[in-house]
């Protein structure tokens, strides 16, 4: 879900900030959807938000802090940050757990979804904000490329070719063209006119069909 470097000797964060705030912008959409009713939430929008948050924080989890700690330790404070990187991740899993406990009928929807997705809205925009501005430049500062280059590539490929068609235009979605453009060109070429003319529609076409009910 990230990649590659700035080509000079530090990590390039790009795209880790780019799904920051594509998962800032699914949880507020979803937010709002609850609001509306339980009927307009779309269960392939939940599930492509629910799949690359998991990936995300396990990936971070395991190959991100870990190589991080021993690089910190000697700024006050760095060691109980990165622990709570990881009790923050833990904390949301029971939020999202209930959340598609209800949407997918294990347990009874007794009105309870708008709260759940406020309180997942809440929890994860603070984590969000915690990380960047606290783990996220420790990343740029201390963390070798080489250590960035295994966090980045066992994402991709725990994602694969198929995960890619998905995970490039979910981070463009509803993105300004300029930096959508910025998100399609760490692509090689060829591949950034089949994001745009076939990966993008396609993407748009499951996220926004079949909403909770239907």
């Amino acid at each position: 879900m990230t990649t590659g470097t700035t080509g000079t000797t530090t990590p390039d964060l790009t795209l880790m900030h780019a799904a920051h705030e594509a998962f800032r912008r699914d949880a507020e959409r979803l937010r709002r959807a609850a609001g509306s009713g339980r009927g307009t939430i779309s269960l392939e929008g939940w599930q492509v938000f629910r799949r690359f948050l998991d990936i995300h924080h396990r990936f971070e989890d395991e190959y991100l802090w870990p190589p991080l700690r021993p690089l910190v330790r000697d700024l006050p404070g760095a060691a109980l940050m990165l622990d709570a990187m990881e009790e923050e991740h833990q904390r949301l899993n029971p939020v999202l757990d209930a959340i598609e406990a209800r949407l997918y009928g294990h347990l009874a929807d007794t009105g309870e979804l708008p709260g759940l997705f406020d309180e997942l809205a809440t929890v994860l925009g603070g984590h969000l904000e915690h990380e960047e501005r606290e783990a996220l430049p420790l990343v740029e500062q201390r963390l070798p490329l080489a250590d960035w280059k295994v966090f980045s590539d066992a994402q991709r490929k725990a994602m694969g070719l198929s995960g890619a068609a998905e995970f490039f235009p979910w981070l463009v979605d509803a993105r300004p063209q300029p930096a959508a453009r910025a998100i399609r060109g760490m692509l090689p070429p060829p591949v950034r006119a089949i994001c745009r003319l076939v990966w993008e529609p396609r993407y748009a076409r499951r996220t926004t069909r079949r909403p909770v009910g239907a």
